[in-house]
Parts: structure tokens; sequence; C-alpha cells
């Protein structure tokens, strides 16, 4: 709408000087031109301004280029048409061209000195190069064109300041309060940074004082400058800035809490106690605002275990005034558990979800800390009784299929994953988790085309997932078949992951099935790593059947031996490889 409008704008000058030239024509000018003067004044205007309004249009098209050409026509013309410089300034800018863009706009600016916009331009321009000196320059002298637009001195001080000139950024804010006679809450939030950036506390505190005259009830100008005078160490004043805050708004957690721990570094322990032990124990402050209050102290205590006890009381303290709040348990349960108690903080956890408002976020630290502890019967107890809970929630289903996997209840896995993908359309990652889980199932009970779908569903939402691929491709090279995909597959995995020992037993075993033995053998050497022992049965009983094929019989033994006492659980077929000396 605006270039529309400059256009209409623009055709009405050219109309209205195309009016007045005409009508010089009828004779001579006023300082003595002739007829065939004024008319090649007249043509000159009119095809520069034709020129500028192409240009113009161009631009409104988004061929830069062609308008950058009619610009550059008019300036062929017209040398001092200010107006095509900008254009300029402003198409070049904009193309990141800013060593142009800066040309233009300082020339602009010396054709048209009192055109703010061509100042806005060159000032952002210099500060795109990173000249803030150059910037700043321009909006002072921008300040100096039109001094009573105050924003410009904002912009100045700006400048200024990204130069770490500091001091001369607040003098521009002093003058900028001057000129507007009085203060303004903005101006001194500004100034109150750049003075604490020069550490005068003073200064800084003044002007807070000043805030708190224009509005005496803002409790948030007690909080910063209480917070001031912290920095300085001065406690006694910062005592009194938090405490006058609380008498305007008394259930302020932020507030007491500073207050609290000022007494704390002063060593007033007993005042500290109190004035903490008063707010959680203030039934009127709702659950949250104390659980926001808490979480500090909780990641204070994981830094410095030693405040695991006062913690602790802290949350028994809550606890006492909400017994029947879920928050409120697990705010004790989360303190355990940070302090490695898992059983007492399961135990907190399992009675905070049996409140009936217990919400899901809840369950699921429930269930992430009954996976940490591998009791997978508990996964699926309190798993079923989550999904009951929250039907609508797939993440649950993912957790419940942990259990039911590690307790070898396989249909009851793929029967929560499979209702959790129908549910899942907003986390990718955790729908291609559970296509994976999924692929995985249906491979161990050799459903393999339902593995193969599911498995290409993962890769249709992430194509360069290393599991998926590694897992997708060890299934097919079991089945021996699709073989070069697989080997595909499994390289990529390893490019995308390349320390991975599973991924690279899985292509040892893809270049052993295509009969590549001597580059198997590398391959699963690597995946044994220098250290042999922390190798696993199945990397040994591979190894053993890439050294059989390889013709080193006694070496296999070595390994097939190793992978039956790993893997008594394939006792038949390792047995039947050592007796026979050979591969069934």
């Amino acid at each position: 709408m605006k270039k529309i409008i400059l256009y209409i704008v623009i055709f009405s000058f050219v109309c209205l000087n195309q009016h007045e030239l005409l009508a010089q024509k009828k004779g001579k000018s006023s300082k003595g031109g002739t007829q065939d003067d004024t008319q090649a004044i007249l043509d000159k205007r009119i095809k520069t301004e034709a020129l500028f309004l192409e240009g113009l249009q161009a631009r409104l098209l988004g061929n830069d280029l062609d308008a950058i050409d009619k610009m550059k026509q008019v300036l062929k013309i017209d040398a001092k048409n200010a107006a095509a410089c900008y254009e300029l300034t402003r198409i070049y800018f904009e193309m990141g061209d800013m060593d142009n863009a800066e040309k233009y706009g300082t020339t602009s600016i010396k054709l048209d000195p009192n055109n703010e916009w061509y100042y806005i331009y060159l000032a952002e321009t210099k500060a795109q190069k990173g000249d803030f000196q150059g910037a700043s320059k321009v909006y002072e002298n921008l300040t100096k064109a039109k001094p009573k637009d105050f924003e410009y001195y904002n912009d100045w001080a700006f400048m200024l300041s990204k130069q770490n000139k500091f001091k001369e950024a607040i003098a521009v804010y002093d003058l900028l309060e001057k000129k507007m006679g009085g203060s303004d809450e903005e101006l001194i939030f500004e100034k109150v940074n750049l003075l604490l950036n020069i550490g005068d506390f003073d200064r800084s505190i003044g002007e807070m004082q000043k805030l708190i005259k224009l509005d005496p009830r803002e409790y948030s100008y007690y909080g910063m400058l209480a917070e001031i005078f912290e920095a300085k160490k001065d406690f006694p004043n910062a005592i009194s800035a938090y405490e006058d805050l609380l008498k305007i708004d008394p259930e302020n957690t932020d507030a007491t809490v500073a207050l609290a721990k000022i007494y704390q570094e002063k060593g007033d322990q007993l005042k500290y106690n109190e004035i903490i032990s008063r707010l959680f124990r203030n039934k009127s402050l709702d659950i949250d605002s104390k659980i926001l209050a808490f979480i500090p102290f909780i990641e204070e205590m994981i830094d410095d275990t030693t405040k695991g006890k006062e913690t602790l009381r802290l949350a028994d303290i809550i606890l006492e005034a909400h017994p029947d709040d879920p928050k409120a348990i697990t705010a004790k349960a989360d303190v355990l558990l940070n302090l490695n108690q898992k059983e007492a903080a399961k135990a907190a956890y399992i009675s905070a979800t049996e409140k009936g408002d217990c919400p899901l976020t809840i369950w699921t630290q429930l269930l992430t800390v009954l996976s940490e502890m591998n009791d997978n019967a508990g996964i699926m107890v309190y798993g079923e009784k989550a999904m009951e809970k929250f039907p609508q929630e797939p993440i649950l289903n993912f957790y419940y299929s942990i259990g039911a996997i590690q307790l070898k209840e396989t249909k009851a896995a793929i029967s929560a994953l499979e209702k959790g993908v129908a549910l899942q359309n907003r986390n990718p990652q955790l729908l291609v988790q559970m296509y994976t889980t999924l692929g995985d199932l249906y491979s161990g009970i050799k459903e393999y085309e339902k593995a193969d779908t599911i498995y290409e569903k993962a890769l249709t939402i992430d194509p360069n997932n290393p599991t998926v691929l590694n897992n997708y491709a060890y299934f097919l090279s079991v089945r021996n078949i699709k073989i070069e995909k697989a080997e595909r597959m499994s390289r990529k995995s390893n490019l995308l992951e390349d320390k991975n020992s599973a991924f690279q037993d899985t292509y040892a075993w893809i270049l052993y099935q295509k009969g590549n033995y001597k580059e198997a053998k590398i391959w699963m050497e690597k995946a044994m790593g220098k250290n042999e022992t922390l190798a696993n049965g199945v990397l040994w009983e591979h190894y053993g059947d890439i050294l059989f094929k390889l013709g080193d019989v006694d070496k296999a033994m070595i390994y097939w031996k190793k992978a039956l006492e790993a893997n008594p659980e394939d006792e038949d077929k390792l047995k039947e490889k050592i007796k026979t000396k050979s591969i069934p």
C-alpha cells in the first residue's frame, strides 16, 4: 500500500511539473531561458521520473537488478537525485551489499540532509558492517537534524553501547531526559543497565529511586533496587528494599527467598530458616508458587550434595502444608531421587499417582525411575494404570512396551506399541522409536513382512536414523535377502555413527553373508575393540564363524567356546559347531 501511495504522489508531482513547464513555453522564463531551454528541462524531468517509476515498479515485482539499472540511469541524467540514491541504498541493503548501500546512503544525505530515512538506512548499513562508531555518528547527526524525534537518541546511545562506550551512551540518555523534561521508565531502565556495566552502583540506585517515585506501588522496582544493593554488598538497604516490596506484595515468593538468602549470606541461619519455613508453611500460598520457589533449592542441591538434608527438610515442610497434593509429594520424591534414594523416591512417586488429580508428568517420571531401576514388573503395572488414565498419550505405551519386552511379554509389547503408533501425531522422534521397536519385535517372532513395512515407515519419517538403518539391515542379513540393500543401509549407519560396535557387527555380518570374509574380519575386530573382554557372545560367535570361513578352525573354536560361556541359551547351536567343527 505504501508503494502504491508513493507512485500516486510521484505521478501527481510529474503532472504538476508538466503543467508548470508547459505554461512557461508561452514565453521566456524569469531567468531569461528560451522556450527550447524549457522544453529540454521538461523532457529531462519527464525521462528521469519515468525511469524512477520503472525502477520502483521493478523493485515491487522483485526484479532488483532491473531496479538498480533504472536508478543508475536516473543518476546519469540527474546526478543530484537524492531519491534515486536512497532507493539504491535500500536495494543494496536488502541484497546484503553493504559497501554499495553505504556509498549511495552517504550520497543521499549529502544531497538531502533533511530526510530522516536517509540517515536511518545509512546508520543501519554501517551497523551491519560492524562500524558502530560510524553508525553512532550518523544517529548523532540525525538528532541534530531532528532534535525533537526522541527515538533517535535511543538509537545513538545503542550504537555507542555496542562499542562499549557506556559513559558516552549514559550521557546521551541524560541529554534525552533533559530534552524530554522528565524521567521515562524505559529510558531509566536502559540507563541503569549501562550504569551497572561500569559498576556505578550509586547512580544506579539513584535512577531506581526515581522510578519508585514515579510509581511507588510497582513492586518490581523495589526488587531491582534490592538486587543493586546486594551487588554492592549493602545488605541492610537490600533487606529494607525487599521488606518494602513485601509490604506491597506479601506473597511474592522470589522476594521472600531472596530476603532469606541475604540473611543466610550474613550468617544468620536462624532468620533464614524462619523466613523460608514461613513461606513454605503458608497454606494460603498456592502449591505452584511454592514449587517454583523450591526448584532452585533442588538445583543448588544437585551442585552441592551437602545441601541435601536442608532441601529435604524444606520438601517436608511443603508436604506438611499440602499432604494430599501430588505436586508436593513429587517435590519430595525429586529430592530423594537426586539423593540417590531410589526406593524411597519410587514409593513417593507411586504415592503421588494415587491422588486423583495427578498430572501426566508425574506418571512419566515414575515410569522413568522404574526403568532406571530395571523394575520391569513395576513398569507394566503402573504403565497400564497410566494408559487407562491418559489413553491418548503414546509415550505411556512406549514405556509399557519397554517393561513388557524385558519380561519377554512380546504380545503385550506389540499390542501397546500398535496402539501407540496409532495415537502418535505430535512427536516424530517418538514415532520412529516406536516403529523401530515394533519392527524389531515382529522380526523376533519372524513376521518379517510386517517388520519390513514398519521399518520402511520409520525411514520415511527419518531416513538418516542410524538405529533404524542398522536394525533393518541386520534382520535382512539374518534372512540372507536383499543383501545389497542391507549393505547400503548398514554402511550408512556406520557413517552416521562411526563407533557403535553393534552397527559394526551388523556390517561385518553382511560382508560375511556376501562371502567377503577378509573385510568382515576387519569390521568384526572393530566391533570387538582393542579389549576383547568387552565384547559379547554374539560378537564372539560371529567372529568365530568368520575365522572358520578363513580357514583358521582352531581359533574359531576358541571364540565359539567363549560365545557358549557367554550365551548358554544358544547351547545347542554352539555345541554343534564345536563338535562338528563346521557351521550348520
